[in-house]
């Protein structure tokens, strides 16, 4: 899940291309798939995945005396590789958004991304955000409560994710260091924890 809500400057820009190149080379073994989501001001305009792809190899576990090895690592680019990349970097091109709908997405591609396609082996959810919920309903650059007062609400049963058995790896875009602080991350490990999930991997994009 991509979080296109807000621009990146000139670094993050070039951190995020290289993250998204390790996700695809190394987190995503042959015969898995991968959906992309964007976290946009709209949720309901990003139900579904901008894009779902399997990954078909790369030939890099075949033998060139029983495969063709040129063949399989041009299929991989063509049809797996550079249509992530590209889709990708296109969400980085945008302008400001004035709302960001966090949970929502969340939800969303727990519906569409997992549940809806049945997954039943590996699940992981990687997001790429600044992790900062602004809608008219719950503002995190408002009110900082902690989860256990945030779960009390009706909106936090509204937007409560069934993320069972899912590992979570949050990729920080720093854009309000004062707010990003250990209690919001702390926010965030309640959320998952309560979803059913578990947060695997935290860091920081670089910018």
């Amino acid at each position: 899940m991509i979080d296109k809500t807000d621009p990146l400057n000139f670094v993050q820009k070039k951190a995020f291309q290289v993250l998204i190149e390790d996700i695809v080379m190394n987190k995503i073994e042959s015969g898995e798939m991968i959906s992309v989501f964007a976290l946009g001001e709209d949720f309901q305009q990003n139900d579904e995945p901008l894009l779902q792809l399997c990954n078909p190899g790369d030939g890099s576990d075949k033998s060139e005396w029983t495969a063709n090895l040129k063949k399989l690592k041009r299929q991989y680019e063509e049809r797996f590789f550079s249509p992530i990349l590209t889709i990708s970097n296109e969400l980085t091109n945008i302008e400001a958004a004035k709302r960001s709908p966090v949970m929502e997405q969340i939800q969303l591609v727990a519906i569409n991304g997992f549940k809806k396609q049945h997954i039943t082996g590996n699940r992981k959810l990687i997001i790429v955000s600044d992790m900062l919920q602004n809608t008219p309903e719950f503002s995190m650059y408002k009110t900082q409560i902690s989860y256990s007062e945030f779960i009390k609400q009706d909106y936090a049963q509204r937007v409560k994710p069934d993320l069972n058995n899912v590992k979570v790896e949050l990729y920080y875009i720093m854009n309000s260091p004062k707010l990003q602080t250990r209690r919001h991350l702390n926010f965030w490990e309640q959320y998952f924890d309560a979803a059913g999930a578990r947060i695997t991997l935290v860091k920081t994009l670089e910018g």
